[in-house]
């Protein structure tokens, strides 16, 4: 993180870092230059059951995705990296 505040950013830039969920004995390294992944981590799906009052009741199912297109943050932290990007700030 020390060496990001040194380095330079365009107009309307920020830093995009991102760390795996895995110990740190098992973290591989980082990688540079990721971009913002457009895939998803979870898809998700919502079971509706009716209630017996005749309330409705919906229930997510998240199914976690492990794929990933190469390059991107999602996929560095899938296998362990962490990943370091820029990101456009859209405040």
């Amino acid at each position: 993180m020390a060496k990001l505040i040194d380095m330079p950013l365009g107009q309307g830039e920020i830093w995009n870092v991102n760390f795996p969920g895995c110990e740190l004995e098992e973290c591989k390294g980082v990688l540079w230059d990721r971009t913002v992944s457009m895939d998803v981590f979870y898809n998700d799906s919502y079971n509706e059951t009716k209630l017996a009052d005749g309330r409705v009741s919906y229930m997510v199912e998240g199914k976690r995705n492990w794929e990933a297109t190469e390059g991107t943050d999602l996929r560095a932290i899938l296998d362990n990296y962490v990943s370091v990007g820029k990101a456009r700030n859209i405040s």
